[in-house]
């Protein structure tokens, strides 16, 4: 795994664990994750995956 995937990996799992709080800082901590995987996506060449993190990223900001 690269660092930039466990970064993705480690946000993924802070906002899920606010989440669980309920505590607000969860939103901008998933929106980081959403960002981290579309890029990982992308280097790895799953456009629908980026695609699909992109809408995850833009559902978050609503």
């Amino acid at each position: 795994m690269s660092p930039l995937e466990i970064a993705a990996v480690v946000a993924s799992a802070l906002g899920v664990w606010l989440t669980g709080r309920r505590i607000m800082l969860c939103w901008p901590i998933m929106l980081i994750a959403s960002v981290l995987y579309g890029v990982v996506f992308w280097q790895a060449r799953l456009y629908a995956d980026t695609a699909l993190q992109a809408v995850f990223a833009t559902l978050s900001l609503l």
